[in-house]
């Protein structure tokens, strides 16, 4: 038993290899290096340096690695940290934060916690998460629902479904819409801060920014900087519109 004041044990340094293949069930893993491949169960923690999971991966605890690989399916209850790089393809559910290196992910993604990377993030699918995401640089090209903040000195938003957004703070924040994307595809923020801005199909309740690049289909409620171009769809003020009366055209 520790007394007070004791210093923290140091856990021993991680050593070894471990493949699973198949349907595989474990109490705990802790390992140097770790695959597995099929359908994976396990209902503690896994504490490796290096993880390459392909197919169905459920961790009943927490995930945490300096390396981090998933494709297919990957479900974790507590946190999950990867220190170095994560590439994450597939389906991710996760019920607590999300902490990297640099991250990259494929998919339909949901985060029930924050997530912060020290370097960038890339996502290309769906993201779900109620916020904050704080990243070294932010890359979208699909579709968000973050009813928090996205914080990030660098923001580029490919949009290709409807998406929300509590608030983004950066200093260069864009949205961009790639061609043959529907018109009521829209991208909701309540309030942008930032150095730099160029919105296209965004409506913005609250727009606070040195420069200021309005594309087309870009609504801003409330303005605060210098517009230094607007395209002719681009609407600031407050912001109404209602359907024609039945057998009424223009």
């Amino acid at each position: 038993m520790a007394t007070a004041g004791a210093p923290t044990p140091i856990p021993p340094p991680l050593e070894g290899e471990l493949h699973d293949v198949g349907a595989t069930r474990r109490e705990s893993v802790r390992t140097a290096r770790y695959t597995a491949t099929g359908e994976l169960k396990v209902l503690g923690d896994v504490v490796v340096t290096s993880a390459a999971f392909q197919g169905l991966a459920v961790v009943g605890g927490r995930l945490e690695a300096a390396h981090l690989r998933s494709e297919g399916r990957l479900e974790v209850a507590g946190p999950v940290v990867a220190r170095g790089e994560a590439t994450l393809a597939g389906t991710l559910r996760l019920t607590g934060g999300l902490e990297t290196g640099d991250l990259a992910l494929s998919g339909e993604v949901e985060v029930r916690g924050p997530i912060a990377a020290n370097g960038e993030i890339r996502l290309r699918g769906h993201l779900a998460a109620p916020g904050p995401v704080t990243a070294r640089g932010v890359h979208i090209d699909g579709s968000v629902d973050v009813p928090g903040a996205i914080d990030s000195p660098f923001v580029l938003i490919r949009l290709r479904r409807p998406s929300r957004i509590g608030r983004i703070r950066s200093e260069n924040a864009r949205v961009v819409v790639p061609p043959f994307v529907a018109r009521g595809t829209r991208l909701t923020v309540d309030r942008i801060e930032a150095t730099d801005v160029a919105l296209a199909h965004v409506d913005c309740e609250y727009l606070r920014a040195e420069r200021i690049r309005l594309g087309p289909l870009a609504r801003v409620t409330r303005l605060d900087g210098t517009v230094v171009q607007r395209h002719r769809t681009a609407w600031v003020g407050p912001f109404a519109e209602s359907d024609h009366p039945y057998g009424l055209t223009r």
